[in-house]
């Protein structure tokens, strides 16, 4: 009997890290159906759902799913031959554009839940209740991929890296499940993205920069309770090497 072989990509990302339009990307070029392999999207979380997974064994797919690596996902990922590629981004940009998200197109996502009083605050109001509310999801995703890596074995991309070299990483993602693409393939697929769905808000990296002080510290607060080591930060925009560090590194000495 002969094995069949198929390839199925998995975008494992942080919600808001231009997930959707790099796996529209990665769709156009292999020509691989999108698949979801969760049982309910909205307010839950996107934990993967093992039905769904059955079809893998005769399908090619590309899948984004914001899911952590818990210990019953790793298991599934691995019972499945499942090798993801995690998405992240800079943890400053993430809160704008989840507050974005919110107000353009829809409340209802896995990070956290929106109720109706929510529509009454004013900005700064709004992203202290994102900050406190929804962005610890975003250090539970990144910590559990962080420990499981060794097991896993991921392909780890920032948005930052993702867009400053689409082609180049194109390629990798692509390599990484033994797949080649030419520049002609990345070009046309770049070229038909225009017209599609991919929720790219303003797509522009760096707007963190703008927050005041208080949420900064804020936000740097939560990454210091996680007592993670700042090198393995700097996808996330806590590098040794970012002026955010300088402020979390203050931030440990006092406390």
């Amino acid at each position: 009997m002969t094995t069949i072989h198929r390839t199925n990509i998995l975008v494992a990302c942080f919600p808001k890290s231009g997930s959707t339009y790099l796996c529209g990307l990665l769709a156009e070029i292999t020509k691989f159906p999108q698949l979801g392999l969760v049982q309910f999207y909205g307010q839950n979380e996107q934990d993967l759902f093992e039905p769904a997974l059955k079809v893998l064994r005769t399908t090619d797919s590309v899948t984004q799913q914001h899911v952590k690596a818990t210990n019953f996902n790793v298991q599934l990922m691995q019972q499945y031959g499942l090798r993801p590629v995690v998405l992240v981004r800079n943890i400053f940009d993430v809160i704008l554009s989840v507050h974005d998200h919110i107000e353009r197109e829809c409340h209802l996502g896995p990070t956290g839940y929106v109720h109706n009083e929510y529509r009454t605050m004013n900005f700064e109001e709004k992203m202290w209740f994102l900050i406190h509310v929804h962005l610890p999801f975003y250090f539970n995703f990144f910590a559990s991929w962080r420990q499981e890596s060794a097991n896993l074995r991921p392909l780890w991309l920032s948005y930052e890296q993702f867009f400053t070299d689409q082609p180049g990483w194109l390629r990798k993602i692509l390599e990484f499940y033994n797949l080649s693409v030419t520049d002609a393939e990345i070009e046309r697929a770049q070229a038909a993205m225009p017209g599609k769905f991919t929720r790219l808000n303003v797509g522009k990296a760096g707007r963190g920069v703008s927050l005041p002080l208080a949420h900064r510290e804020a936000i740097l607060r939560l990454a210091l309770a996680w007592k993670i080591d700042l090198a393995d930060l700097h996808l996330i925009g806590l590098g040794p090497d970012t002026a955010a560090s300088v402020e979390l590194t203050g931030l440990r000495r006092a406390a």
